[in-house]
């Protein structure tokens, strides 16, 4: 997952575990709420739960497993789901009805230990979305703990000038958290799919962008809206200052319109 941390200074982020078991059926179903950054529940799924004759997921053949089922209402038209077992391989699937295997939106599955990201994009705001959560290793009995969390997300390619953030404030930290999954290279710039976003300053300041918490190899461009392009005039750089991860401080940075590229 790619974070973007626009910050004028440091600040703390402090995250909060909850339980929030998943229900056996449709019935009655658990609810796991939509935040804005990911706020992790743990889960436990017992092993007396079946599947239920429900529905078979779209992305791993084979025997049908025990699962679990939650709800949740969409409040944003992107939302990421994560969700890792600490013991089983495990499987999450989103559809449109409960048990019905009617709408998928998606489908993913790892090890125990690997997490399961699943990026939702076109999501209607008010409607209810039912996820799959499916045991894929282990004994018939066999039960199985994790933890999932659903986050809103922007879109993952916006073109040039990008997503704009307006006017940051001096002092201030802005956060943004994406995911680059299926975006394309919008600015020559850019040597992979990449997020772009336009700011404001409306002062003199010093700024740095950090996305050394990325996941991944990163880079960062900074180009002055008034001189340069999506494809040239970047006024500041950086690749690999936190390991593959990068952060980039511009010092008294001029008032004026930027892209972060």
């Amino acid at each position: 997952m790619k974070r973007l941390l626009l910050a004028l200074i440091c600040s703390s982020l402090s995250v909060c575990f909850g339980q929030i078991n998943p229900s056996d059926g449709c019935p009655t179903l658990a609810v796991l709420p939509v935040n804005a950054t990911c706020v992790s529940n743990t889960y436990f799924m017992n092993g007396s739960f079946t599947n239920g004759a429900l529905t078979a997921p779209t992305c791993s053949a084979g025997t049908n497993r025990d699962d679990g089922w939650y709800a949740f209402v969409a409040t944003a038209a992107n939302i990421t789901i994560e969700e890792v077992s600490s013991d089983r391989w495990h499987l999450i699937q989103v559809w449109d009805g409960c048990g019905t295997g009617v709408g998928s939106h998606g489908c993913v599955v790892n090890a125990n230990g690997t997490t399961n990201v699943l990026n939702l994009t076109g999501l209607t705001i008010g409607t209810t979305y039912y996820i799959q959560l499916q045991r894929r290793s282990g004994w018939n009995s066999s039960s199985m703990n994790g933890t999932i969390c659903l986050y809103e997300t922007q879109d993952p390619d916006v073109p040039w000038p990008g997503a704009d953030l307006g006017t940051l404030g001096c002092t201030s930290t802005t956060n943004v958290t994406g995911s680059t999954s299926g975006a394309n290279v919008d600015c020559a710039v850019s040597s992979a799919g990449d997020h772009i976003y336009e700011f404001t300053l409306a002062n003199d300041a010093d700024v740095t962008f950090d996305l050394c918490s990325s996941s991944y190899d990163t880079e960062i461009h900074l180009i002055n809206i008034l001189t340069g392009s999506c494809d040239a005039g970047v006024i500041g750089t950086n690749d690999d200052f936190c390991g593959v991860q990068s952060s980039l401080t511009m010092t008294c940075l001029t008032a004026g319109t930027y892209v972060i590229v």
